[in-house]
């Protein structure tokens, strides 16, 4: 994903992470010529910020890390991830609910690894608590190359 963007010369923000599949994403970026923002509560940037990003903001929490990333951010794509993957994922695609933001959002279903959820959410449609359009607003695609396409059809710009 990280090689896409960055073919692409889409700037990716992230976490900041210079650990795990974080890292992996900037690194597949910056390897292919992208800009990569990083946005990381200040107290964890000493021991978790990737070194070779084109720049890392520091910001004071959780809180206001997702909010600086909704705004610095013209789409989001959640790739496989532990909770914090699903709670800001599930944030933003609940503010698009909203009527917060119009940006395209979207999941890189990598070897099915968000089936369960995408399944969940088949769930939640059936028990009334989110319409058909909320799951089909979300963008889900198995390659790279795919999902963004499609994201920047949505965005309005040409991929």
């Amino acid at each position: 994903m990280g090689s896409a963007l960055g073919k692409r010369n889409l700037e990716l923000v992230f976490g900041g992470a210079g650990t795990g599949l974080m890292k992996a994403l900037a690194d597949g970026a910056i390897d292919s010529g992208g800009r990569v923002v990083g946005v990381m509560p200040r107290a964890w940037a000493p021991r978790r910020a990737h070194p070779n990003i084109s720049r890392l903001e520091l910001v004071d929490s959780i809180q206001e890390r997702k909010r600086r990333m909704l705004s610095l951010s013209d789409a989001f794509l959640a790739l496989p991830g532990g909770f914090g993957t699903l709670d800001e994922f599930t944030e933003v695609i609940t503010l698009a609910q909203l009527g917060v933001h119009h940006k395209p959002c979207g999941i890189l279903n990598v070897n099915g690894y968000f089936d369960v959820f995408l399944n969940f959410l088949d769930e939640m449609n059936t028990y009334g608590f989110i319409d058909s359009s909320d799951k089909n607003a979300i963008i889900v695609e198995h390659e790279p190359d795919r999902i963004l396409d499609i994201m920047a059809t949505k965005a309005g710009s040409p991929p």
